[in-house]
């Protein structure tokens, strides 16, 4: 998926940076964030599931801490384009 964005951001004093999306940005981002939680989330369950034996999982824990990561940073990501963590929230709460 390719992108474009206004080239204009704001480095904040705390070191912080906003990136400013405009509504249609904001929907696309929001919509691709759903679609690689809900891959994710069945994955995350068969990880939990205790009826799972241990030793079954072990060869998955990097993939999930890998998963993990990648979905912080686009979740901070989407933090500094102006996106809520409810509006986050709502979108990954959406099966499609």
């Amino acid at each position: 998926m390719k992108m474009e964005f206004d080239s204009k951001f704001n480095l904040q004093m705390e070191c912080s940076i906003q990136l400013p999306v405009d509504v249609g940005q904001k929907i696309q981002i929001l919509s691709e964030f759903s679609k690689v939680y809900n891959k994710y989330e069945p994955f995350a369950k068969w990880l939990e599931d205790t009826s799972v034996p241990a030793e079954s999982k072990k060869p998955f824990l990097e993939s999930m801490q890998n998963a993990i990561k990648s979905l912080q940073f686009l979740k901070d990501f989407m933090v500094n384009c102006g996106i809520t963590d409810s509006e986050i929230l709502e979108y990954t709460k959406i099966p499609f």
